[in-house]
């Protein structure tokens, strides 16, 4: 939209009602902006949460799963002797 620097003369009731109505359509155009912000900034979030989750979820699962080089060291000293 168009911004204007100055307001012009309002020179009748008409003008005014109209005026009223533009600056209401304007209200409207920019809470629906918001709230489209507000969706596509709180999936960012969501998208970023679910991501870290996942990573720290496999982090947690391969060092469930794989022994610890602490254990290997402490075995092969057992063998050893």
């Amino acid at each position: 939209m168009k911004k204007e620097t100055a307001m012009k003369a309002i020179k009748n009731i008409r003008e005014l009602e109209l005026m009223k109505e533009k600056l209401e359509y304007q209200v409207l155009f920019y809470e629906k902006e918001m709230v489209g912000n507000s969706a596509s900034i709180v999936d960012n979030i969501t998208d970023k949460l679910k991501d870290a989750a996942f990573d720290l979820g496999l982090k947690l699962l391969i060092q469930l799963f794989t022994p610890s080089r602490k254990k290997s060291a402490e075995s092969k000293e057992h063998k050893k002797e």
